[in-house]
């Protein structure tokens, strides 16, 4: 039997707007935006990010879902708030490191091999039949890179931006069906 899994990337908040990493803060919504459909195969499973971006963006797309630590976002330690920009000229060996060495968390926080460490045993363990989740860009790079056995390296080649969907399908071996689509209206597919 095959196996889906749909990840959805939470709404944006005032931060990312404004080109910070992230922190646990509120979406932002435009006014008088209505959720879109989501349609697809009957959903066995729904789980979510503990932070508050992925529980509001949850609950206004009309998901009931359980709420997995293990889906949190990556942990940026002190850098949380900060533009790359502002980075730069702070700590700039330390953001040239963190960009070019997934081992290295020069933040104080998690690095990109342990997120991707930390998320890639879903794939073994998810059951037969669709599981949804909300849940960060970060953790959705990983799961990308955990479906095509991609090293931790290739993280920043890409790019999920909020509101957007992507799903995984395993029938012999899980790939990349779509990603990057986003939630801006009916959404479909098998």
């Amino acid at each position: 039997m095959t196996r889906r899994l749909t990840l959805i990337a939470p709404a944006a908040t005032a931060a990312q707007r404004l080109g910070r990493l992230p922190a646990d803060e509120p979406i932002e919504l435009p006014t008088g935006a209505r959720p879109p459909r989501i349609d697809g195969p009957q959903v066995a499973a729904c789980f979510r990010a503990p932070e508050l971006q992925a529980r509001q963006t949850a609950e206004w797309l009309g998901f009931e879902a359980t709420t997995e630590a293990t889906l949190g976002n990556l942990d940026i330690g002190r850098w949380q708030g900060h533009s790359l920009e502002s980075l730069a000229g702070e700590d700039p060996d330390g953001l040239a490191r963190w960009l070019r060495d997934p081992a290295a968390a020069p933040h104080g926080g998690e690095s990109i091999e342990q997120l991707c460490q930390r998320i890639a045993p879903w794939l073994t363990t998810l059951a037969t039949g669709h599981t949804l989740m909300v849940t960060h860009s970060a953790v959705i790079r990983a799961f990308m890179l955990a479906a095509m056995e991609a090293p931790a390296h290739s993280y920043f080649g890409l790019d999920v931006a909020p509101l957007t969907l992507t799903r995984l399908e395993d029938s012999t071996r899980w790939r990349v069906r779509c990603s990057g689509v986003a939630l801006d209206s009916s959404v479909k597919g098998s």
